[in-house]
């Protein structure tokens, strides 16, 4: 488990002030160096991605810190910093990352080789460098942009100077705590890393090359496979307990068996034969993809990470809320969503916002697209319809506009002039509370009148706003602390028939994200259908390697 908390030393050497050239060049005169030599060249020789135009100047400006004296060794053999920092990028792929992307089989061949020559000292420190500098951004800004998922997300890198990063790890002999600080402090961030190397071990697992095995047959594998089939989401034959001598497939391994092939449109045979291990190797290999690509989406939000917090994953249909949303404490408690269709324009946006303020008993004010592609031909066919659902025509945005005469002539001025608002109350589309993150995409969390929808495993059926399927516990969790508002207060204001807003004194962060992948309520790795196909894309982003476009 990665360690959480920075030595001061290194938080120090982390929050070293970058030197400017004018700076450099009025101190000191920097010395001909063959690592410079390796890092000013067009590609670093030998490197998986030779390009290292990424990260040279940081890397750089590390040397500069030392007057290019070496980083990573000493007297010609590795530091016992390099050591570790050759380890760490060995096991990246715990992390979600490929070991061969920061040239982890050559940095440990060399390290095997022993006393370096100039030569091979320089490859060696100009080769860990760049690792390491592209480890630190990977981790802490992701590798790529997919535009077409967050389009309006911001990947500022202020705050973190990769060159002082590089510096302090080679100045410890644990980088592991460098490295972590780079990295997202959100706990659900946290356990899916955490659950990764397991994942990746069950999808290599040797069981999966077993059998066939018939019912009834000696299997000394069974208690394994009771295990796989308990993380794929099968629970164990409540009936029959395991015998104590687990070396068969018994009745009750096999029912467990056939449930698993019933909810994976298998034949139901209750035998371990080679459709259903075929069909178990996908699935475990599929959340080690969908884990890997749901890491590196992560990346990309803010890191950090304090207090409260309401995260919606698009993909689960869920809602969790964390009263402390770092230091891996569990959500205070989730819900079912209903999220934007699965076609691209009314896909939900997925953004980083903060709660504001909530409104009971709100209007809809219905957006022009909707009001013109939908309710307009509606209205023209039914007179009634306007009356019969509770919309009026206004102008402005003030709660107390007039209600507009529904004529040939208003009508045609919708969208341009003439808005289309539904009044409060049961029929109202956005139910009785609407939680307000004021944002230019006009996407918030709001109650619902269709709450059937919530009965459906698959929830991609909005506009593109977000429906919560308990509101007013959603409600109570925000306003918890103001005594102004208590239970009977909310509900009065539910039913009031005319909007009330309550601001908060203090916002509340909210994270619309896309993993396909995440620890569901239950503590198991889960995928999720990718109801808005990104994944394929960015695994086409990723498939390009270095130097990634910043």
């Amino acid at each position: 488990m990665i360690v959480a908390v920075l030595r001061s030393t290194l938080v120090a050497a982390l929050l070293l002030p970058s030197l400017s050239d004018a700076q450099l060049a009025d101190t000191t005169v920097l010395p001909t160096s063959p690592v410079r030599a390796y890092l000013q060249a067009p590609r670093l020789a030998g490197a998986r991605w030779p390009s290292i135009g990424d990260v040279a100047s940081e890397v750089q400006r590390a040397y500069e810190r030392v007057n290019w004296a070496p980083l990573w060794t000493d007297r010609g053999r590795p530091t016992a910093s390099a050591l570790g920092v050759v380890r760490f990028l060995g096991a990246v792929d715990s992390l979600g990352l490929e070991p061969r992307d920061y040239d982890a089989p050559l940095l440990d061949s060399l390290v095997r080789q022993g006393p370096f020559d100039d030569s091979t000292q320089a490859r060696f420190e100009a080769t860990l460098s760049v690792a390491t500098a592209r480890a630190l951004s990977a981790l802490r800004w992701g590798r790529v942009r997919q535009p077409k998922a967050y389009p309006t997300l911001s990947r500022s890198r202020a705050g973190f100077d990769l060159g002082a990063g590089v510096y302090a790890v080679s100045r410890t002999r644990d980088p592991w705590p460098v490295f972590d600080q780079a990295a997202p402090q959100w706990t659900p961030y946290r356990q899916l890393q955490a659950a990764l190397p397991t994942a990746r071990r069950l999808a290599a697992d040797s069981l999966l090359d077993a059998g066939p095995v018939a019912t009834g047959a000696v299997f000394h594998e069974a208690p394994r496979l009771r295990a796989v089939l308990v993380t794929l989401g099968v629970p164990a034959d409540s009936a029959t307990p395991p015998p104590p001598a687990d070396t068969t497939l018994d009745a009750s391994l096999a029912r467990t068996l056939t449930r698993f092939q019933k909810s994976n449109r298998l034949k139901q045979t209750g035998a371990y034969d080679v459709p259903t291990r075929t069909r178990m190797r996908a699935i475990l290999r599929k959340r080690v993809r969908d884990a890997e690509l749901s890491l590196e989406r992560w990346r990309w939000l803010p890191r950090r990470a304090d207090g409260r917090a309401i995260i919606v994953n698009v993909p689960e249909y869920r809602l969790r809320v964390y009263d402390q949303v770092r230091g891996g404490q569990a959500p205070a408690f989730g819900m079912k969503v209903v999220v934007g269709r699965g076609v691209e324009d009314r896909f939900t946006p997925l953004f980083v916002d903060e709660v504001e303020h909530l409104i009971f008993s709100p209007f809809w004010e219905v957006p022009k697209t909707i009001a013109q592609e939908e309710i307009i031909p509606k209205l023209l066919a039914d007179s009634t319809y306007l009356a019969r659902n509770r919309y009026i025509l206004v102008r402005g945005t003030s709660d107390t506009a007039r209600a507009l005469t529904p004529d040939s002539a208003t009508i045609a001025k919708i969208g341009n002039g003439v808005r289309v608002r539904q009044l409060p109350g049961d029929y109202n589309s956005l139910g009785r509370i609407k939680f307000m993150l004021p944002n230019h995409l006009n996407i918030y969390l709001h109650d619902t009148n269709e709450k059937h929808f919530f009965q459906r495993d698959e929830r991609a059926l909005s506009h593109g706003c977000i429906r919560v399927s308990e509101p007013t516990r959603l409600a109570g969790w925000i306003l918890e602390g103001d005594t102004a508002w208590s239970d009977d207060r909310m509900k009065k204001a539910m039913k009031a028939g005319k909007p009330e807003t309550v601001r908060l004194d203090s916002h509340i962060p909210v994270l619309i994200v896309y993993h396909t992948a995440g620890i569901d309520d239950t503590g198991l790795l889960r995928s999720f259908r990718d109801v808005y196909k990104y994944d394929d894309e960015l695994e086409q982003l990723l498939a390009k390697g270095y130097p990634y476009p910043r």
